[in-house]
């Protein structure tokens, strides 16, 4: 299960999942590199980050493998997109939750 309730971000542990942002604000070009990052809470130790670049279309894609998550316990993490744009980074939101939810069928 992966959805996302405004900024708040639900994956089941060990689940994959893609989260597509669109950007609006103040776009830098196609292909600039973008990082995710996820914290225990904000300013804390870095859990996990992934790389993605802005598409042709604005939007970012940032995708979870079931390793990604599939050693972190249940509960709530933070995390944040940030743009580096040559000289300039950009991080065009506030920190948001991150849930990593409880599942109930055993892994395979």
């Amino acid at each position: 299960m992966f959805y996302a309730d405004d900024l708040t971000l639900h994956l089941s542990r060990g689940d994959t999942g893609k989260l597509t942002l669109t950007l609006t604000d103040e776009v830098p070009a196609p292909g600039t590199p973008v990082v995710f990052s996820i914290k225990a809470r904000p300013g804390g130790q870095l859990i996990l980050e992934k790389e993605a670049v802005i598409s042709d279309e604005s939007t970012v894609e940032v995708l979870f493998s079931s390793e990604d998550t599939a050693s972190l316990a249940f509960g709530t993490y933070y995390w944040d997109l940030r743009i580096f744009d040559g000289a300039s980074v950009i991080t065009p939101m506030r920190p948001a939750r991150f849930m990593v939810e409880a599942v109930v069928g055993n892994d395979r």
